[in-house]
């Protein structure tokens, strides 16, 4: 690491800052009164089949912003679309967050309308959390990882070049190369130091 410098306040050494989502609130629809609290680091949720695990991902994913882009994929962004739609009804998502650098916001979204941002005493703020401007988040639901585990072309497009512990000295691996290996690591769909 000699030939690079780290970014101020990056201990190469120690945890790298990044986003997380802390709770999720619903309001409303077939998780009415559910609040569930994330630790940092990798959240499991574990249920039965119709439960609501599905449900929580794609809510998160709702305010966010990360829904699918019709574009790219038509059937798979009309489903998601279904979930979050048929789940929440009138009801409204919470979702409270700390970005990478410590301000924590939540956010508030209900079905068709856009998100509003309030800050940590409530306040609306014109701060938009919408396609990673000031939060990122990957998400990944269990089809998407079994995707990204099967298909060496999912698999390098979920690799970030612009981690600080790499950049600038590490390049992809080639797809045609013999033995190309994938990505070292997977980050928690829940939570990202990007």
């Amino acid at each position: 690491m000699d030939d690079w410098d780290a970014p101020d306040g990056i201990d190469l050494n120690g945890p790298l800052p990044h986003h997380k989502i802390q709770a999720i609130e619903v309001s409303g629809g077939f998780l009415d009164g559910t609040r569930l609290e994330f630790v940092d680091g990798l959240n499991c949720i574990i249920g039965g089949r119709g439960t609501g695990k599905t449900t929580v991902l794609e809510f998160i994913r709702y305010v966010l912003d990360l829904m699918p882009d019709p574009a790219d994929s038509r059937p798979r962004a009309k489903i998601i679309d279904g979930i979050v739609r048929g789940n929440l009804g009138s009801g409204t998502i919470a979702l409270e967050v700390e970005t990478k650098h410590g301000t924590s916001y939540r956010a508030e979204r209900p079905w068709g309308d856009s998100v509003q941002v309030l800050d940590e005493d409530g306040d609306p703020v014109s701060v938009s959390l919408e396609r990673d401007l000031v939060f990122k988040a990957d998400i990944y639901s269990q089809n998407e990882i079994e995707e990204i585990a099967t298909n060496p072309r999912f698999q390098l497009s979920s690799w970030h070049w612009n981690n600080p512990r790499t950049s600038g000295r590490v390049s992809p691996p080639s797809m045609s190369a013999p033995g190309a290996a994938p990505p070292p690591s997977f980050r928690s769909p829940l939570s990202s130091p990007w």
